[in-house]
């Protein structure tokens, strides 16, 4: 027992040779994680989560859900008429109250994480409680008419926990749906809960939360990481190019960016447009007009060209999504096409970098950025978008990339739209070419749309150009028929070391597509829209 190891190697110290003793009590507790995580998210077992009945008395289940319900009582308001929050989590966003904002439940519920919660894990996954630490802990509301459940995801989180907090007679349907990918099939499992009832997992188990069809389910939701604040490699990324050291010094709200929600919290969808005719006039569309000139969407205009067209109808639909009322003055809608055609050295098409507003962090040393980012594909290609989970205001904190355990690769197909956290780092890569000098590549067209709320990129401007010989579509005209969900989604495991290979070559503006070539296979490219590439602890 990894405890009992520390107990014994400890005991024929002197107090002094402890100290000095730091080095082989960081490996044990490396060898630890390592062994707790391959157990947790081993692929062949439904091993990955736990559950305890009645974890707390139905009193205080209760007492939460009437408290959580004053509290919102009281801060209704013109612009939030229910109280509840509903967009503090980008991709994800649930119907939820923050429990550190309730100060008649913060203690209580901090306690029974720490003495019911931490407890378990430890007991469960033969971690040091010590090392766990909870980060966003929250009550969410599901109702039958509102938001009903949530989507397939992961968490950003080592682990994640809930806890139902009313009777399941209170409502139909609910659980937690978890799934796993078995030999290219994907398995799932329904997993139910009792009034009090505790049920935790690896935050990187895809899970979701089943609808419920009748009344209203309150559960209590918290996200626990490990060892988050402790570097335990020594093969980390130590020649970091990608950032400016001085800049990141002097971003004067660097702390408040510690509070935003670092989730890739990746989703792709197909567009189906109404008329077939559009496809191939939006990408005519493209041929013809300048590539990289940044926009800003004016949606004051009764009539669109149809790039214009397709932003304005993706950009609603993903403000409706959120739960967002789109408000003109409050948000903001940039956009710009790529016609690509050419690799740069080292098989990089676009060098690895997160979405910001680069000219506020110039002129004000603010780092600002978009509420969400997008891209959609208008060809087949062979050169994915990668996508990390490493913030750029994180990039030179080596304890934080520790936790940068997962890459996500998005291959384009025609008509694929995906969005993404954009300040996490991201690329493209022509994965398979053998050449790494500079070479042309198969016509890859994207169009893509960043979402701004309260400021704008600071050197944007409305689009104002236009072309008489362009056919225009008004703003009530409908060109996209629908939007589905797209399911075909790979994990891969690898090794850490060779995940840190992947990281190091970002760092340096470098790929190494062999890396990829051992993991990524052109069968697997035409079966899956994304792939998550994990490392095992």
């Amino acid at each position: 027992m990894f405890k009992n190891q520390i107990k014994e190697k400890l005991s024929n110290y002197a107090y002094v040779n402890k100290i000095k003793s730091t080095e082989d009590l960081v490996e044990l507790i490396k060898n630890e994680k390592k062994d707790t995580f391959s157990k947790v998210m081993n692929k062949n077992t439904f091993y990955k989560y736990q559950y305890y009945p009645n974890i707390i008395s139905n009193d205080i289940c209760d007492f939460i859900i009437n408290e959580s319900e004053k509290y919102a009582e009281k801060n209704k308001s013109q612009e939030n008429p229910t109280g509840w929050t509903k967009k503090r989590h980008k991709n994800y966003p649930t119907t939820d109250l923050p429990i550190n904002e309730i100060p008649n439940l913060s203690t209580l519920v901090n306690n029974i994480i720490k003495y019911n919660v931490l407890d378990k894990i430890e007991e469960k996954y033969q971690v040091n409680k010590y090392f766990l630490d909870f980060n966003d802990v929250f009550i969410v509301k599901y109702e039958a008419e509102k938001q009903s459940g949530l989507e397939k995801h992961t968490d950003g989180s080592a682990f994640s926990f809930n806890i139902l907090l009313n009777s399941p007679e209170e409502f139909e349907g609910g659980g937690t749906i978890f799934y796993e990918q078995i030999e290219n099939e994907e398995k799932s499992i329904l997993v139910s809960n009792t009034k009090g009832g505790l049920l935790f997992h690896s935050g990187q188990q895809s899970h979701a939360g089943n609808k419920i069809t009748q009344g209203i389910r309150y559960i209590l939701v918290g996200f626990v990481s490990y060892l988050k604040k402790f570097n335990m490699d020594t093969n980390m990324i130590t020649d970091k190019k990608l950032y400016n050291q001085d800049e990141l010094k002097r971003i004067l709200n660097l702390n408040k960016l510690e509070n935003l929600d670092t989730d890739i919290n990746l989703l792709s969808w197909k567009i189906n447009p109404s008329n077939e005719s559009d496809k191939i006039n939006l990408i005519n569309h493209i041929e013809k007009i300048k590539t990289n000139k940044i926009y800003l969407l004016d949606t004051n205009k009764n009539y669109f060209n149809i790039l214009e067209k397709y932003v304005y109808e993706l950009a609603m639909f993903h403000f409706a999504r959120l739960n967002i009322v789109y408000d003109k003055e409050k948000y903001f809608i940039e956009f710009w096409n790529k016609n690509e055609k050419n690799c740069k050295e080292n098989n990089i098409i676009h060098s690895f970098h997160s979405d910001k507003d680069e000219l506020r962090l110039e002129q004000k040393n603010e780092l600002v950025y978009p509420l969400l980012s997008t891209v959609t594909y208008l060809t087949d290609s062979e050169c994915p978008t990668i996508i990390t989970n490493i913030p750029y205001h994180h990039i030179n904190k080596l304890e934080e990339l520790e936790n940068n355990n997962l890459i996500y690769l998005s291959f384009p197909k025609e008509f694929k739209h995906i969005a993404f956290n954009g300040m996490n780092l991201h690329g493209v890569i022509d994965l398979f070419s053998e050449n790494t000098s500079p070479h042309e590549i198969p016509n890859r067209k994207t169009f893509m749309i960043n979402l701004w709320e309260k400021v704008s990129p600071t050197d944007r401007k409305y689009n104002t150009n236009s072309n008489l010989l362009d056919e225009v579509y008004s703003k009530n005209n409908i060109l996209i028929k629908n939007i589905e969900n797209n399911s075909n989604y790979l994990e891969k495991n690898i090794g850490k070391k060779l995940l840190n290979g992947i990281f190091l070559n970002i760092s340096n503006f470098k790929t190494n597509t062999n890396i990829f070539k051992e993991i990524i296979n052109k069968d697997i490219i035409e079966k899956n829209d994304i792939v998550c590439i994990k490392s095992i602890l």
